[in-house]
C-alpha cells in the first residue's frame, strides 16, 4: 500500500484549506480465504467493517494532522486507476456479534443481513469523514476509506487500486483544552509517535498545539 499527502491553501478563501491525499491499494495485498462456507476478505493496515451482519471488508483509516481550530467539512474521492471487478465464489463473511473472550460456549453464527446483501455495493460510500479526534492536543482528521466494495447479488468485489482524496478543511470554534508546557524531549517523543500515525508527517511540527 502506498500513499502521498499534500496540504495546500485554496485561493478562493483565505480561511479554507484542502488536504489532498493519494492512496494506492495493490491487488497483491488482497487476501481471499474460505471460512465456514463464506469468503473472508482482508488487506494489511486495514480494519474490518463494523455493521453487524454486513459483509466484513477491509477499511483503511486515513489519518491526517490538520491545523488547530479546523475540521473536515467534506471529502471528495476520485479514482486514479480503473476499478477491478473480481468474482467471489462464496458470499463474503458477515460481521459477527461481539462476544466476551471468557465465554466458553461456541458462538452462534450471525447470518448475512439482507439490508447489506443485495443489489447495491457495500459499503455504499468509498470514503466517509469520521468524527473529530485529538492526540496529545494535535488535531487529527480521519477518513474511512473502502478499497473494496461487495455486491452480493452478483458476488463481485470491486477493488479500487488508486484513489485521490480531497478533504475540505474549514474553521471550527470547537474549544480544545490547551496543553501544558512540554520539554523538548517530550515534544520529540510525541512527534515521533504522530509521524508514524498520520499520512502527512511533514505537517506535524507546524500544526502543533500551543502550549501554556
Amino acid at each position: 500500500m502506498k500513499f502521498m499527502c499534500l496540504v495546500t491553501i485554496l485561493a478562493a478563501s483565505a480561511s479554507a484549506m484542502v488536504v489532498e491525499c493519494d492512496l494506492d491499494f495493490a491487488r497483491s495485498d488482497l487476501r481471499l480465504e474460505p471460512q465456514n462456507g463464506f469468503t473472508t476478505v482482508s488487506m494489511p493496515r486495514c480494519v474490518p467493517t463494523w455493521d453487524i451482519g454486513a459483509p466484513s471488508l477491509p477499511i483503511f483509516v486515513a489519518r491526517m494532522v490538520i491545523p488547530q481550530g479546523t475540521r473536515v467539512a467534506h471529502v471528495k474521492v476520485t479514482p486514479t486507476a480503473a476499478t477491478e471487478i473480481l468474482s467471489c465464489s462464496l458470499d463474503v463473511w458477515p460481521v459477527q456479534e461481539p462476544r466476551q473472550v471468557s465465554e466458553s460456549l461456541p458462538a452462534s453464527l450471525t447470518e448475512p443481513d439482507p439490508r447489506y446483501y443485495g443489489n447495491c455495493p457495500y459499503p455504499a460510500e468509498v470514503a466517509t469523514v469520521a468524527k473529530r479526534g485529538s492526540m496529545f492536543g494535535y488535531n487529527i482528521a480521519s477518513v474511512f476509506v473502502a478499497p473494496i466494495q461487495y455486491t452480493a447479488s452478483s458476488r463481485t468485489l470491486a477493488l479500487h487500486p488508486g484513489l485521490h482524496l480531497e478533504l475540505e478543511i474549514v474553521s471550527d470554534d470547537y474549544d480544545r483544552q490547551a496543553v501544558g508546557r512540554r520539554s523538548e524531549q517530550a515534544r520529540r517523543r510525541i512527534e515521533s509517535s504522530l509521524v508514524r500515525l498520520v499520512l502527512n508527517p511533514e505537517d506535524v511540527s507546524r500544526f502543533a498545539p500551543k502550549e501554556q
